[in-house]
């Protein structure tokens, strides 16, 4: 039952509530410090047309690969808000 819910979601399929035609688009990514109740951490995010996606860099015989830490942040439930060099970002759950 688990394995049903957990399944990794594809990046190429169309977004959620648009027409097909409408693709995913990345707008930024970077290096960034996360924090959370359970600490920092450095990460990379991604910033895409509908979602933003928190990872991790892992270390697999040099390769530079990365892993989704936190679940996709859907765009229309993130407020985001700057102060003294600062970028807070609330996600709004239902």
């Amino acid at each position: 039952m688990i394995k049903q819910y957990s399944k990794m979601f594809d990046l190429c399929a169309p977004m959620k509530g648009c027409p097909a035609h409408q693709v995913r688009h990345l707008f930024m990514e970077g290096d960034h410090k996360f924090k959370d109740n359970l600490g920092k951490t450095d990460v990379h995010c991604f910033l895409l047309t509908d979602m933003l996606l928190v990872c991790k860099a892992i270390a697999k015989r040099g390769l530079g690969s990365l892993k989704v830490i936190r679940q996709p942040y859907l765009t229309d439930r993130l407020v985001v808000q700057q102060s003294n060099n600062i970028l807070n970002c609330i996600y709004l759950n239902e």
